[in-house]
């Protein structure tokens, strides 16, 4: 292993993800109200993540928790344990947000796969509407 004395580590050597995986898991064990979790995944390897919708069904199964999750994560929605009704899609409308049960997680994954493409795709630059406004700095 890359590290010396690799078994033994102290908290402050951990990792963002490792460190925010036993948040995560404190966090469902302790206490008896509702938890909401959001995007879970971050700082997660895949690995993880792809187990982390079982994970917490079955902690949330042991303890008889609500554990309501937000995600951006593809990965997490594709879980197979996951159910279409289980899943809210939130969509902002003139005064805030809608939520409404998703038919089928696909239509929340075709989402996600088109945010995530815009979010790559180049932006084009905004042209200043006058240019000699700049002028006003110098």
């Amino acid at each position: 292993h890359w590290r010396p004395r690799a078994g033994i580590q102290r908290e402050d050597q951990f990792s963002d993800g490792t460190l925010r995986l036993i948040g995560m898991l404190w966090a469902l064990l302790e206490g008896e109200s509702m938890l909401f979790l959001e995007e879970p995944e971050l700082c997660l390897h895949p690995g993880i993540v792809n187990r982390l919708a079982a994970l917490i069904l079955r902690m949330q199964r042991n303890t008889g928790r609500q554990v309501l999750i937000s995600t951006h994560s593809a990965v997490l929605l594709s879980d197979p344990d996951i159910e279409p009704e289980e899943v809210l899609l939130l969509k902002p409308v003139h005064e805030g947000s809608a939520a409404e049960v998703t038919g089928d997680v696909t239509d929340a994954l075709l989402l996600l796969d088109r945010d995530v493409a815009e979010e790559r795709a180049p932006r084009e630059r905004t042209l200043e509407k006058d240019p000699n406004q700049l002028s006003l700095f110098e």
